[in-house]
């Protein structure tokens, strides 16, 4: 195509305008495009612009070829470009027209959507409220079979129990119908509105007492059988041991006894014992419910106790046979041995051992077959287990009966070994030992006690009467001997260390309970402070020093031996009882004793005693027994704050069983009772004011006991003022004697001035020679300073009172010529005359000699 005859090309505006109409973004995309194919083309004509070869002539056909170019360019030679962008433009328009279809059909599916969400959850909901329905519906429908079940029992229990033999109670579907026939017996006692309710329990408690009788009686076959069994291995046991050997003794913890004994009861346990475990259930009213779906209102259980009852009764005979065989076999290997007292003592304790360790495992067995709570009895009879340890304690008791001791010491001894009773050593029972209601080793032990009962009641019966023969041989009737009575020789040897051990003792009563003493010194007697200065434990009775405890006279250290012998051992009526016995014998010889010393018969050398000593003496040992009663009452108090709660005190359960072993007492008690005895300035004249015993103290005692306290303690309180004031009368008399015989000469005859005169220079000679020694002897027989300041008090005011009237005597004497009136004129006052007194009789604080 020329040049000439070519269209004029069209510019891009009217190519947008008329051939390819374009909205913005598309515009923006052809002049991209525009512009690089724009660039394309200068590049490539850049190329091909041809060089001008010469000035002259290359310059025409440089020109020519330019113009030629130019008509090429001209020319539409992109006609296949452009017909290929027309149909990508109509492609375009095609995606764009479907996109636009595409976006209404997703509107139309997302309001779809939100329908079919919302129809959905409708359904859903209706088909939870569905889902409950049909669970409420099983669940009802559970509970109907159920109840149902319990009302269809009985034709399958009567089934099961009509069985020609009592065999079947040992099979597992036995026991599973028993638990089915709790359990509705359980239901129809809390469903009784139910339409035959009541006549279904009957039926069902006459089905239960059906199965009860039949577990009873299969229960007493094979438990004869295994006790005929184990009977047999008992006696092959003993059989078989070397007889010819003196060491050779029966071991209950060996392999062959351990089997005889207990080898057989295995099978028995393991058949019975989940048995017997359901009926304690029906027994017991307080049982928990077995169903959780049964709200239980219990029925009582006293027609199924008798039946459990008698099965424990028949376990324990049997189990009584066996115990008394091995117990009998061990008594005779050893009774065999006992030549003397000593080996009687000895194998006596070995047997105690042996019947404890048999006891202990006879509990540990029957917990394996019964509960633990059926060890006590209902009420107040014991328990067939009780009675199983009785009888062992009365066989032991049995062998030892005609071989025991009589003395208290060694009674007292034998008491010891029983109530200081260790565990035995811890041996496995071959038996299932699982279960929350077993005993551990230490429940064990202390529900095998009981066995002593019978054994500790006997010594202690037999100790109460060998220490009241001792109270009327060795207290009552005690004759004394010359060296029995050599005071104050014996006191005066002493009291050097009397003076040491009681400063020693009142410091330690101090130093363990400083806020509770009210005095500085030793105080009374010595026998409760001992109590306090021990630092151990307040062992009642104890011995004071040794100095102190040997200057007692011999019935009064008697009464406190045996009293430390039978406080722990016997009940607190008894150890009452023969305390009183004690300190009234006591009291008897003390004031025997005291006038054998007033007599002259007795005593130290001559013109070393006198009668004010034997006062002296009888005051000095009746503050001694006067703590000796308060300790028996501290005693009494004791016991109920201590006996019930420690089981070494054998508090035990079987009727009628009192108190034993009342071990130690309580500080505050006898600080109180110390301070109430000798705190008090006139407790020489007024009975101490000690707190009577309680309600809940005097509660364990009988009205013998409690009147024999009473007036034990009216005596005492008499027999010490009366001595007291008979110290007080002899010794003002002595130093007054002077006076008291011109007095009484004056009531016969007129008073002489020279008489008086000679009465006066007397008077002074006596005090002189009297003053000094009384104080002395005061001082070496009264331990108390408190009570030695009363008793001169009372010396001082007696004699002052003498003086009194022989100086208003004097002074009515006519005034005569002489010497004699003259020095009757210069006579002291009475005040003065008692303040000399009182300052001569004064105790000193150092009690050194």
């Amino acid at each position: 195509m020329s040049v000439g005859t070519s269209e004029a090309p069209f510019s891009l505006e009217e190519w947008y305008a008329t051939l390819a109409p374009l909205q913005d973004k598309q515009r923006l995309s052809v002049s991209r495009i525009s512009a690089w194919t724009s660039t394309e083309s200068e590049e490539s004509e850049e190329k091909d612009v041809p060089k001008a070869a010469g000035e002259g002539s290359s310059l025409a056909a440089f020109l020519a070829r330019v113009a030629d170019e130019v008509d090429a360019a001209s020319a539409t030679q992109h006609d296949a470009q452009i017909e290929a962008l027309k149909q990508t433009i109509a492609d375009l328009d095609a995606l764009l027209a479907s996109i636009d279809a595409c976006q209404v059909n997703m509107a139309e599916m997302r309001a779809g959507l939100a329908f079919v969400e919302e129809s959905a959850q409708e359904l859903m909901g209706q088909a939870e409220g569905m889902m409950a329905e049909q669970s409420k519906l099983d669940k009802l429908a559970e509970q109907i079979s159920l109840r149902l079940s319990y009302f269809s029992v009985l034709p399958q229990a009567t089934a099961l129990v009509s069985s020609p033999t009592n065999d079947i109670v040992e099979t597992r579907a036995f026991l599973d119908m028993l638990k089915r026939l709790e359990l509705a017996l359980q239901f129809m006692n809390s469903n009784s509105h139910y339409s035959d309710a009541q006549l279904y329990q009957m039926r069902i408690s006459h089905c239960l007492v059906r199965v009860m009788t039949m577990v009873r009686l299969q229960f007493a076959k094979r438990g004869a059988q295994t006790t005929d069994t184990a009977l047999a291995q008992l006696q092959e046991v003993n059989h078989t041991r070397d007889f010819t050997s003196d060491t050779a003794t029966l071991d209950l913890y060996s392999g062959p006894m351990t089997e005889a004994l207990y080898g057989g009861f295995v099978s028995l346990q393991a058949s019975f014992r989940p048995l017997f475990a359901e009926l304690e259930q029906l027994e017991t009213p307080s049982a928990a419910p077995s169903a959780a779906l049964i709200a239980v209102v219990p029925a009582s259980g006293e027609e199924y106790h008798e039946i459990l009852e008698e099965c424990r009764a028949t376990f324990c005979r049997w189990r009584m046979l066996l115990a008394k065989e091995s117990l009998r076999m061990y008594l005779n290997d050893h009774g065999r041995r006992i030549q003397s007292p000593q080996d009687l003592a000895f194998s006596l304790e070995q047997a105690a051992g042996f019947v404890h360790g048999l006891a202990c495992q006879e509990v540990a067995l029957y917990t394996t077959f019964f509960c633990a709570a059926s060890l006590k009895g209902r009420h107040e009879s014991p328990s067939a287990p009780t009675r199983l340890l009785h009888a062992l304690g009365e066989q032991l008791l049995a062998f030892a009966s005609s071989s025991l001791p009589s003395t208290p010491h060694e009674l007292a001894a034998l008491c010891a070994v029983f109530q200081t009773m260790p565990p035995p050593k811890a041996t496995a029972l071959p038996l299932a030992t699982s279960g929350s209601d077993l005993l551990d080793a230490e429940q064990q032990h202390q529900r095998a006690l009981a066995w002593m009962q019978p054994v500790l009641h006997d010594l202690c019966t037999r100790l109460v009467k060998s220490a009241n023969a001792v109270v009327k041989s060795d207290i009552v009737s005690f004759a004394p001997k010359h060296e029995d009575l050599l005071y104050p020789q014996v006191l005066l040897e002493q009291r050097q260390a009397i003076a040491e051990e009681q400063a020693a003792l009142a410091k330690a009563t101090r130093e363990k309970v400083l806020k509770h003493t009210k005095r500085a010194s030793a105080v009374g007697a010595g026998l409760l402070e001992s109590l306090v200065g021990d630092r151990k434990a307040l062992a009642l009775f104890s011995q004071p020093s040794a100095a102190v405890y040997a200057s007692w006279y011999v019935p009064v250290r008697t009464s406190l031996e045996l009293l430390a012998m039978l406080h722990t051992h016997v009940p607190i009526s008894s150890l009452i009882d023969v305390g009183m016995k004690c300190i009234d014998g006591a009291q008897s010889a003390v004031a025997h004793a005291a006038n054998l010393l007033r007599d002259g018969k007795y005593g130290a050398p001559e013109g070393a005693v006198g009668a004010v000593d034997g006062h002296l003496f009888q005051l000095r040992h009746l503050f001694v027994l006067q703590e000796l009663f308060y300790s028996v009452e501290i005693a009494s108090r004791s016991a109920v704050s201590h006996a019930a709660n420690d089981p070494s005190d054998m508090q035990l359960d079987a009727p009628g069983m009192q108190i034993f072993g009342v071990r130690v007492a309580d500080a505050s008690v006898v600080l109180d009772t110390i301070n109430s005895l000798w705190s008090a300035t006139r407790f020489l004249s007024s009975e101490p004011k000690v707190p009577p015993l309680s309600h809940d103290e005097r509660s364990h005692l009988n009205q013998h006991t409690q009147t024999a306290l009473d007036t034990t303690r009216q005596q005492l309180h008499t027999s010490i003022v009366d001595a007291s004031a008979m110290t007080s009368e002899l010794a003002s008399a002595n130093l007054a004697l002077p006076l008291q015989i011109f007095l009484a000469q004056a009531q016969r005859a007129a008073p002489d001035a020279s008489k008086a005169l000679a009465a006066w220079t007397t008077f002074q000679q006596s005090l002189d020679v009297n003053l000094d020694e009384l104080r002395e002897k005061v001082l070496v027989y009264i331990s108390d300073d408190a009570t030695v300041a009363n008793i001169m008090d009372t010396v001082v005011k007696r004699t002052v009172e003498t003086y009194h009237a022989y100086k208003a005597l004097v002074d009515d004497i006519h005034t005569q010529d002489g010497a004699s009136s003259e020095s009757l004129s210069a006579l002291a006052p009475p005040h003065e005359v008692q303040a000399m007194l009182t300052r001569r009789l004064q105790p000193a604080l150092d009690r050194a000699p």
